[in-house]
């Protein structure tokens, strides 16, 4: 389909349709060449032809224009990759709410902690527990506090706690064994699923990451 260049002089004048026509293609372009740029291509170099444009039959079309065969098998990458998915696609106001959507995730996930500590028994007597804190406004699931194992044990140890609500503090029975070397608060480590399904490792050094 051939299309009619906009952008040189001494050509007619534009319908009303027409220059509608052109900003929504222009617009187009303008956004693919961003999506071209955030994945590493210098859209000025290797696609110096991507424009918007009017067919002779009156419809916005892109013009990509001829490209070396090197450019285009590392679009043809890319693309297949999926990285591009979403740079296609979705409008900047859209990516802005997904990275706004994963702070969020990540945000509740820095506001779960565990940590031992010594307490007072209902005899009198002195103990250890696990303290697992949600300060955040949802609950989380499948919490475990996994444990080092015995001598001669073959299989991980973990304490089950199940779901932790927000806003609250759960204790667990700590290692009657670990109170002979107890100094003082420390974390433990932790693993839970966040409200929106992703797994979470907080490890004795208190540092945060995905789980595996």
């Amino acid at each position: 389909m051939e299309a009619i260049t906009t952008r040189t002089t001494g050509q007619a004048a534009m319908t009303g349709d027409q220059s509608a026509e052109l900003a929504a293609a222009r617009k187009s372009a303008d956004r693919l060449a961003i999506a071209l740029e955030e994945i590493g291509f210098d859209v000025g170099q290797e696609f110096p032809a991507l424009d918007g444009a009017v067919s002779r039959e009156g419809s916005a079309v892109v013009r990509i224009g001829d490209v070396q065969p090197d450019i285009a098998d590392g679009l043809a990458s890319a693309l297949t990759r999926g990285m591009v998915g979403s740079f296609l696609v979705a409008p900047r106001q859209d990516r802005r709410e997904v990275d706004h959507a994963d702070e969020e995730r990540s945000s509740q996930a820095e506001q779960i902690s565990a940590w031992v500590e010594d307490i007072r028994k209902s005899d009198g007597g002195r103990g250890l527990a696990f303290h697992i804190h949600n300060a955040s406004a949802m609950p989380v699931y499948e919490v475990e506090l996994p444990l080092p194992g015995r001598p001669g044990e073959e299989e991980p140890r973990s304490e089950s706690v199940g779901l932790v609500p927000p806003g609250q503090t759960i204790r667990r029975p700590a290692p009657a064994e670990w109170l002979g070397t107890y100094v003082a608060p420390e974390p433990a480590k932790i693993e839970f699923t966040d409200n929106v399904g992703r797994r979470w490792t907080r490890d004795e050094r208190g540092t945060l990451s995905r789980a595996r």
